[in-house]
Parts: structure tokens; C-alpha cells; sequence
């Protein structure tokens, strides 16, 4: 049975593909590895090339942001993602109950990421 994580994302255009506000569901067990932690974007590495993307997109890219200041958003948006996946284990995972306040995504895409 797949799992699947559930992420809200703000909507805020220019930066990524996906700057539609709403909620959007990515498959856990298609989580390998992590491709980069930035100080506001981070890239999760994929299993497997995700379709309909003509380039085999192996990663999710997602641009971050904290409202409040304090800690860069990438790492706490990373560190909220993976604390919500194991506080669930073999169920389906909601990340905004882990996301400490002010801390969001704000757009997103599937990608290709070379290593």
C-alpha cells in the first residue's frame, strides 16, 4: 500500500513550475535520498523518473519561506518533512501539523537532478 505525504503549498509565482496555492499529496516511498538543502529550497531524490515529464523527472525541488525570520526555511522544512514521515510509520502523513509557525512552501516542481 503506497503512502502518501500531504504538503500545502502558499501559490507564489516566479521562483517554480507548480505556484498554485492548494494541497498536493507526494508518494513516501518514492523518497530515496536527499539531492540538496539550501538555505530556502530543498530537493528530495525520487526512485524512479515521474510521467508525464518528458525529461524523466527524478527529484521534487521546493522553494521554502519563513515569515517570522529566525532560522533559514530549507533545513526546518527538511527536518519538519522527515519528523513527520517516521511519527507515522505504515500510514499516510499531513506535514503541516510539523511545520513550526510561519515556516511554508511556497512553490514547487518535479525535476531532473544530475549526480
Amino acid at each position: 500500500m503506497r503512502r502518501y505525504l500531504k504538503f500545502s503549498s502558499l501559490g507564489v509565482p516566479g521562483t517554480y513550475q507548480i505556484d498554485n496555492a492548494g494541497d498536493f499529496l507526494l508518494a513516501i516511498d518514492d523518497i530515496v535520498g536527499t539531492g540538496n538543502i539550501g538555505t530556502d529550497e530543498i530537493t528530495l531524490l525520487l526512485t524512479q523518473p515521474v510521467q508525464p515529464i518528458t525529461d524523466g523527472a527524478t527529484a521534487i525541488k521546493m522553494k521554502t519561506t519563513n515569515s517570522g525570520g529566525g532560522l533559514n526555511p530549507g533545513p526546518v522544512v527538511y527536518e519538519s518533512i522527515m519528523e513527520a514521515i517516521t511519527a507515522a510509520p505504515g500510514g499516510n502523513v499531513n506535514l503541516d501539523p510539523f511545520l513550526p509557525e510561519g515556516y511554508a512552501v511556497t512553490s514547487w516542481e518535479l525535476n531532473t537532478y544530475v549526480v
